[in-house]
C-alpha cells in the first residue's frame, strides 16, 4: 500500500463519518419527532413520513457514495487498477457534448437502486470478496425498492393523494 494512498483514504473516512453521521442524526430526529407528534394531526403525520422517507433515501444514497469513494480510495492505496468504465463510475463522472460541439464534464444520474448495487459489486471486485452480494429477494431490499418507490411519488408528485 502507498503511503499517499492511505493518507487520502483516512481524509476521506473522516468526512465521510461525519455525512453519514449527519444523514443518520437526520433520519433519527425524524423518526422521533414522527413518534411524538404524529397523533396532533393529519397533515402533520403526513409530513413527518414524508420527511423521513426522504431522509431515508438521502442516507441509502449518501451510503452509496460512501460505498463508491471507499472502493476508489482503497484500489488506489493498493495500487489495483480499476476499469475506466468502473472507475467513471464511481466517480460519477459523464461526459456531455454541448449544443456547441464542444465537451464537458456531468454528474451521472443514476437510479438509487442500481447506484447501491453497483457500490457494493465494485467493492466486492477489488476486495476479492465473492460473499458481498446483494439478496434483491430480501425483506430489506424490498423495503429499500418501496422507499425509493414513494421517495419517488412524493418528490414528483402526479397529484396530491400521491403526496400522503
Amino acid at each position: 500500500m502507498n503511503k499517499d494512498g492511505i493518507k487520502r483514504l483516512t481524509e476521506f473516512v473522516v468526512e465521510h463519518s461525519a455525512q453519514t453521521k449527519i444523514l443518520m442524526g437526520d433520519v433519527t430526529i425524524a423518526i422521533e419527532t414522527f413518534m411524538s407528534d404524529h397523533e396532533k394531526s393529519k397533515e402533520l403525520e403526513s409530513f413527518w413520513m414524508r420527511t423521513i422517507v426522504r431522509n431515508l433515501a438521502a442516507l441509502v444514497e449518501g451510503y452509496s457514495n460512501l460505498v463508491k469513494g471507499l472502493t476508489l480510495h482503497i484500489a488506489d492505496a493498493r495500487e489495483i487498477v480499476i476499469s475506466p468504465a468502473d472507475r467513471m463510475i464511481l466517480e460519477a463522472n459523464q461526459v456531455q457534448v454541448t449544443a456547441k460541439g464542444e465537451a464537458k464534464p456531468g454528474k451521472m444520474k443514476i437510479p438509487t437502486t442500481v447506484n447501491l448495487q453497483f457500490a457494493i459489486n465494485a467493492l466486492a471486485k477489488i476486495a476479492g470478496d465473492s460473499n458481498l452480494v446483494i439478496d434483491k429477494n430480501s425483506k430489506g431490499w424490498k423495503s429499500l425498492e418501496k422507499i425509493i418507490e414513494i421517495r419517488h411519488q412524493i418528490t414528483h408528485p402526479r397529484n396530491s393523494k400521491e403526496m400522503n
